[in-house]
């Protein structure tokens, strides 16, 4: 009879301890993951160049956080490689090279891009004039459902992350409608899609928006634009994950406690 007593008041007293918290909740940080994108840094990467970049530029991240890592090609020098990002106050900065320390009024959008190249890449013997770039979205604003648009005439092919699920499509700064657009996927696999008539990749893989694609497009067969684009994700039970969910844990733990008690 006692220790029922003593487990009843334990039980109270957690209760009561979960709903007095509950009111000074702001108080009680338990994880804070600042995702301002000024903390992150913008570095090389020392990786291989992943099976989803079609390009000779690319983008990733450290599994770490708060990273945006570049890679080019063997044959490419990094000074000749141009990164431009939107700023919170509606101009897009330009750095030549490297984009480190990112800036304080960064929005985490950003497309590095190079020279234009002429290649032979569809096999005809005659070489293509080749402009390739790589977007990576990142931080808080990296799954905005408004479209973050560069509309940059130095960046006339451009793909845009919209309403969180889509991929839209931007030629000469207008939507692109009803066009062909091939996209190496996220394991190498090449395939051929349609634009629909709000500028929608249609029929693309969230896991391809999710873990990276490269995204082709010729108006007419001489000139071809290719962009590797490259989505912040936060991948489940990675270190992030587990600690985003410690608030759960204790409230399941002090639970635990008073189950036990009784």
């Amino acid at each position: 009879m006692y220790k029922r007593k003593v487990g009843t008041a334990i039980v109270c007293a957690v209760c009561i301890f979960l709903i007095v918290s509950a009111f000074f909740a702001k108080d009680f940080v338990l994880y804070d993951y600042h995702m301002n994108v000024s903390d992150y840094h913008y570095a090389k990467t020392e990786e291989e160049k992943p099976l989803s970049a079609d390009t000779s530029v690319w983008s990733s991240y450290g599994d770490a956080g708060k990273a945006v890592y570049y890679g080019v090609s063997d044959e490419i020098r990094e000074e000749n490689m141009t990164v431009y990002a939107l700023t919170q106050t509606g101009e897009m900065s330009v750095t030549n090279g490297n984009e480190n320390p990112i800036r304080k009024d960064s929005l985490g959008h950003f497309i590095a891009t190079l020279p234009m190249t002429e290649v032979d890449i569809d096999g005809d013997g005659e070489a293509e004039k080749v402009y390739d770039y790589a977007r990576a979205d990142l931080g808080l604003n990296a799954f905005n459902p408004a479209p973050q648009r560069f509309l940059a005439e130095e960046i006339p092919f451009e793909l845009v992350f919209a309403e969180r699920k889509h991929i839209m499509v931007y030629y000469g700064n207008e939507i692109l409608k009803d066009a062909e657009i091939f996209v190496t996927s996220y394991n190498g696999e090449r395939k051929k899609y349609q634009t629909d008539e709000h500028g929608w990749i249609q029929g693309l893989p969230n896991r391809d928006i999710r873990e990276g694609f490269t995204a082709v497009y010729s108006p007419d067969g001489e000139v071809v634009y290719r962009m590797h684009y490259a989505l912040e994700d936060y991948p489940y039970f990675s270190v992030h994950f587990w600690k985003a969910h410690l608030p759960l844990v204790v409230i399941f733990a002090l639970a635990g406690i008073g189950i036990a008690a009784v």
